[in-house]
């Protein structure tokens, strides 16, 4: 695995998928590291939606649909990030709105 091109591979409700475009910046949150958000971008959406992953644990979650998409990160600081960190983004649609830490 190469530590220099990490990506996150995130899961976008139907409903969202029409703001979703390549390029669009996104910033990473991961357990380990919480208090500092890592740059990446939109570089790849799937072109078909899919039942939202068996991981997830409530039954109304299980049954929607989503796409995937997976965010590069810009970098990968000191090799800290690996492959299966837990990990929440935020994905940012309009050029002037302000970052925000994802909330759950």
């Amino acid at each position: 695995m190469d530590l220099d091109r990490l990506y996150l591979k995130v899961y976008v409700p139907e409903r969202q998928i029409g703001k979703l475009r390549l390029d669009l910046p996104a910033r990473v949150y991961t357990d380990a590291f919480p208090q500092q958000p890592f740059a990446a971008r939109v570089r790849y959406i799937a072109s078909r939606a899919e039942f939202t992953p068996k991981e997830v644990q409530t039954t109304d979650e299980r049954v929607k649909l989503v796409f995937a998409a997976k965010l590069y990160l810009d970098e990968n600081p000191e090799h800290r990030l690996s492959p299966g960190l837990p990990a929440d983004a935020v994905i940012r649609w309009k050029e002037d709105t302000p970052w925000e830490r994802p909330r759950w």
